[in-house]
């Protein structure tokens, strides 16, 4: 990118010198008190010889900056090697410049006192070559620092995934020995109410296997799966545990991760005080900018159960990276609520 932005970009190479000539030669009729005389010898020999002069040196700057290590030297960062570099470039320049200006003098006008025209052109050659490379390099550096962002942000975009990936693949067995333990009893129990908590358990771990792959799922698909998961955890032990939704919800158009509120719900029941004397209603709302709450009484365990905390700091840096926020808790002494950040756009698999 950085070399079709110079080097092989054409036009560039036709103008620029022809530019540069141009003002050049205005800096040498300035240095010899001459600019009266611009008129006359603005298309004079000695005009087109410093533009041509100026060409030969900028297609030798071409030519360094097109070679293997060219752009290797300048983002090396190895001090010897920018000084052989320069020191390269700067000699021939002197050379290819010297000659070309004895060339013009000697053989063509048949001037033999230069040394003040030669001194200066070497000067301004110097100095054109000088800004040229400081240009060139400030491109490589630009381009670099791009390149090296652009790796970054790549690496925490496959770290970000794998992250996620790793939320979704992992299948919360807690919760699948606690459903195990209750349909044994219920079994035992009641045979149709065992149907239809294998049912509820079914349906639940064959939405979060065939959602694996998704980055994002429809809101309702969502609900559908927390509803069977409050069914299976408010029958385990003398759990009492409720749904309830707001108050005009509109779910159209909000996605959200696959498994996030099971898992918030899953650590509500985990840490929180829930039992046929303290139920838990749990109420799932959507604010103005479509952000999802979650929310329930804060009546928090005071041994709580672990609940594998370092997920929820996973599924916080996915929806920091597609969001720019993470998922945020308010808590009082009355209520706790999660704040699920509304995911503005989905990216197409």
């Amino acid at each position: 990118m950085n070399q079709q932005l110079y080097i092989n970009n054409v036009v560039f190479r036709i103008l620029f010198p022809a530019v540069a000539g141009i003002i050049l030669y205005l800096a040498m009729l300035m240095v010899f008190g001459s600019l009266d005389q611009l008129t006359e010898s603005f298309f004079s020999q000695e005009a087109l010889f410093i533009v041509i002069l100026t060409y030969i040196n900028h297609e030798w700057a071409v030519f360094r900056m097109r070679k293997g290590e060219g752009q290797e030297v300048f983002t090396s960062g190895n001090t010897i090697r920018l000084f052989l570099h320069f020191t390269t470039l700067l000699s021939a320049t002197i050379v290819i410049t010297s000659g070309t200006v004895l060339i013009y003098f000697i053989f063509i006008i048949g001037y033999l006192h230069f040394l003040t025209e030669l001194i200066t052109l070497n000067i301004l050659m110097i100095l054109f070559q000088m800004l040229i490379h400081l240009y060139y390099i400030g491109i490589i550096q630009i381009g670099h620092l791009h390149e090296i962002s652009m790796e970054q942000e790549e690496s925490l975009n496959m770290q970000l995934e794998l992250e996620l990936e790793s939320f979704k693949n992992e299948m919360n067995p807690g919760l699948l020995m606690g459903c195990l333990e209750t349909l044994i009893s219920l079994i035992q129990i009641n045979i149709q109410d065992a149907e239809k908590y294998i049912e509820n358990l079914s349906n639940h771990y064959r939405y979060l296997l065939e959602n694996r792959q998704r980055e994002f799922v429809d809101m309702d698909l969502e609900l559908k799966s927390v509803e069977e998961l409050v069914y299976l955890l408010g029958r385990v032990g003398d759990t009492d545990l409720s749904l309830e939704y707001g108050e005009n919800l509109d779910f159209k158009g909000v996605f959200i991760i696959p498994g996030t509120l099971s898992y918030i719900v899953f650590y509500i029941v985990n840490s929180m005080i829930i039992s046929s004397l303290s139920p838990a209603n749990i109420k799932i709302s959507l604010d103005e900018d479509k952000n999802i709450l979650v929310g329930c009484t804060n009546r928090p365990r005071l041994d709580p159960v672990d609940v594998q905390s370092g997920k929820i700091d996973r599924l916080n840096r996915s929806y920091a990276h597609y969001t720019g926020l993470g998922i945020k808790v308010r808590e009082d002494h009355e209520m706790i609520e999660w704040k699920v950040p509304h995911i503005p756009e989905i990216r197409e698999e």
